[in-house]
């Protein structure tokens, strides 16, 4: 871990902390850096799923499996 500091604002890290349930400016940065990740995660998935990107669910012998 790297101990820094920043300016940041405080209402909206009141809000972004009431938001994510945090009790500390720490965890509210930490729930905040792990929200964005999971959302960048989502963004990709969605966008696999819209493309077909490495699926196979448009494949009727591969669905035909999935219902076994």
């Amino acid at each position: 871990m790297k101990k820094t500091s920043i300016v940041i604002d405080e209402n909206t890290a009141e809000k972004a902390k009431a938001v994510l349930g945090a009790k500390t400016l720490t965890e509210t940065v930490d729930l905040s850096f792990k929200e964005v990740i999971a959302h960048e995660a989502r963004r990709k998935f969605i966008l696999r799923m819209v493309d077909m990107n490495g699926l196979e669910l448009d494949n009727e012998d591969v669905m035909k499996q999935a219902w076994r």
